[in-house]
């Protein structure tokens, strides 16, 4: 304060890339809090956060969808935002813990308010906002009832099977669309790094599994329900059936979902493909890499660099490295520039290929395994919503009785 000395400033030369920051705010701040536990974005990448802030309250709301709920969630968060606007500390860990995360709470309760008009139930009771289309199964339905599902289920003998497989299906969906849009953006952060390699090694064997495998499937429920079963006179085929006969060529002959001609040739196809992408993934980069070292050698071991290639804390360093060339070894020279020479001429940095290896069949066998695992765990979307609407229907024939 008030003093006229310079203020002392060094520049700390270092190759390390710079420290995240993300500038979140108090809406997003839960989220991201989630996602830092399991590791913080590098430097200039997407932050998954922002995507976060919606995807989980989204799945929540899959997993409890009910108007009534819903809003008594909603009302609860914003009724938490109001004390936290006030400056107003509750007692209780918990209820502490639910005023910092009170946004997140509003955006739970209005993706399960969303919901619950989706499944057409308020506290366990169906909605008939509009009139039904079922008349009778003499009279099949020429209309589509207009928002959410046709409340006439509830009461349906057949209302928990339909329950049961739409939920299945629309998790298995929803599980792929999420897994997709995770590999999608790491394609976006490699294109902005200029990570080709890890492009061409990595992300396409990954989108090629995915798209050949749950992305199939996932097109054999589309196509399922939008055929007219009934008009065709024709079972409905099951698709579990139909994956395990594509994948291990056995099991029972299931109806052609996509026509009796056209998709035995694109199972083949996809069969492919699957075979080709874990291989792919597992050897692609050590084998480009161990390529790349035998064709530097026959060159002579040295490498020209280009001047973009090099960091400008290197070319600072580089600059006063050639004024002194007659001690190379002298202390301050990092091992960044080591066997840099006066011309500006590099040997190519040496690749530890086991340890490369070692790495890729972990990395391969863990997207490999974990794809079928997570598209696994998406089911719990079904299975909770499936117990949610459950347990209200056991509540309220109690409360009836």
């Amino acid at each position: 304060m008030g003093s006229t000395a310079p203020a002392l400033m060094e520049r700390v030369r270092t190759s390390k890339p710079p420290p995240t920051l993300n500038r979140g705010y108090t809406a997003s701040h839960p989220a991201q809090l989630m996602v830092d536990t399991y590791g913080v974005p590098r430097y200039k990448e997407i932050n998954p956060g922002v995507v976060s802030n919606v995807t989980f309250p989204f799945l929540f709301g899959v997993m409890f969808g009910d108007v009534g709920h819903g809003v008594v969630l909603t009302l609860f968060g914003l009724w938490l935002l109001g004390k936290k606007s006030r400056g107003e500390t509750p007692s209780g860990e918990i209820m502490r813990a639910c005023v910092e995360n009170s946004w997140m709470l509003v955006f739970m309760g209005c993706f399960a308010t969303y919901s619950g008009v989706i499944y057409n139930e308020c506290f366990g009771f169906p909605l008939s906002i509009w009139e039904s289309t079922w008349r009778s199964w003499d009279e099949w339905p020429q209309e589509v009832y207009p928002v959410g599902i046709d409340p006439v289920w509830r009461e349906s003998e057949m209302g928990l099977k339909f329950f049961n497989s739409f939920k299945m299906k629309a998790a298995i969906l929803l599980g792929w669309l999420h897994m997709m849009a995770g590999v999608v953006i790491s394609v976006i952060n490699k294109v902005y790094f200029k990570e080709y390699l890890e492009i061409f090694c990595e992300s396409v064997p990954q989108l090629i599994f995915l798209t050949c495998t749950f992305g199939y499937l996932c097109l054999l429920i589309l196509a399922k329900w939008s055929t007219d079963w009934v008009g065709l006179a024709v079972q409905p085929p099951s698709l579990i059936g139909t994956m395990i006969r594509m994948i291990f060529g056995s099991g029972e002959e299931q109806a052609a979902v996509l026509g009796e001609e056209f998709q035995p040739k694109l199972e083949s196809f996809l069969m492919f493909w699957i075979v080709v992408a874990p291989p792919w993934l597992l050897l692609g980069k050590p084998a480009y890499l161990k390529y790349q070292a035998r064709r530097r050698r026959r060159r002579g071991g040295f490498q020209r660099l280009r001047q973009h290639e090099l960091s400008e804390e290197v070319e600072l360093e580089l600059a006063s490295y050639r004024v002194d060339i007659v001690s190379p070894t002298k202390s301050h020279v990092s091992d960044e520039i080591r066997d840099i020479d006066s011309m500006g001429h590099a040997r190519p940095p040496k690749v530890d290929m086991a340890q490369l290896m070692v790495h890729n069949v972990i990395h391969t066998m863990e997207f490999v395994l974990g794809s079928v695992s997570h598209t696994a765990s998406y089911l719990r979307l079904w299975a909770l919503s499936l117990a949610h609407g459950q347990l209200s229907d056991v509540f309220l024939t109690y409360l009836g009785s």
